[in-house]
């Protein structure tokens, strides 16, 4: 074998661009040629060294990428060995990375995920539902622990379901909003109301084919709202 630096050599130890290391044992896999060591009668310096690298990098880029690939397939258990010891080594690192990254490109991984996720609804069930399985104490305290820290959110999402399964028209609406935009008055006897304790009443019911948006929906009390029950009291919002 005729390296590039005039060495001959094909199955002594000096002659192999990794020596006896035990990863690379299968010859028939050639690698790239060995790069210049040498520059003239002298040996390169550090930075001489590193320039040269990176242009023979770029020179050699797919000679190199298709070294690798091939290595990688005949030597799949390693790859996966020397993949998941890497991550096990820094998993804080590759965490912080990801968290960046998701940070620096927010949309278009939502995007990109949420298209995935249509176009594979199948297999998106079945991995969740196995999941689920799998994981199932875990899944129910981490449910019950977010059901305790968002109670709102999840006064919003019955809502939204229960809007849902009457054949409603559906906004999500979100009760932080509408306390807001009706300063925390009950829309009935237009007294404050108790931020932990109100109702998110429909100024028209869903039960005469009212909607669940914005615009029909108001603050009231509990009694106040159990005393409306199904009457038409109020008018509707702009939003």
């Amino acid at each position: 074998m005729q390296w590039n630096d005039g060495t001959i050599g094909a199955n002594t130890t000096r002659d192999r661009p990794h020596g006896d290391s035990p990863i690379f044992t299968d010859w028939a896999i050639i690698p790239p040629v060995r790069p210049l060591v040498r520059l003239g009668n002298r040996a390169m310096t550090k930075q001489e060294k590193a320039a040269y690298m990176k242009l023979w990098r770029l020179a050699h880029k797919v000679e190199r990428a298709e070294y690798q690939r091939a290595w990688n397939e005949s030597h799949p258990n390693y790859k996966k060995a020397y993949n998941k010891a890497y991550r096990q080594a820094h998993r804080a690192e590759i965490r912080a990375y990801w968290a960046a990254y998701y940070q620096a490109h927010k949309d278009e991984t939502d995007a990109r995920v949420a298209a995935w996720n249509n176009a594979n609804r199948s297999h998106v069930t079945a991995y969740r539902a196995e999941r689920y399985r799998a994981h199932r104490d875990k899944a129910r305290a981490q449910t019950a622990a977010w059901q305790k820290a968002h109670p709102d959110k999840c006064r919003d999402n019955n809502a939204h379901r229960h809007a849902l399964k009457l054949g409603a028209t559906v906004e999500y609406v979100e009760r932080a909003v509408v306390f807001e935009r009706d300063n925390g008055r009950c829309h009935v006897c237009g007294k404050k109301v108790d931020p932990k304790d109100w109702h998110l009443d429909h100024i028209v019911p869903l039960s005469k084919g009212g909607e669940h948006s914005y615009r029909n929906v108001a603050m009231a009390h509990p009694d106040c709202n159990m005393k409306k029950y199904a009457k038409l009291i109020g008018q509707l919002r702009l939003f």
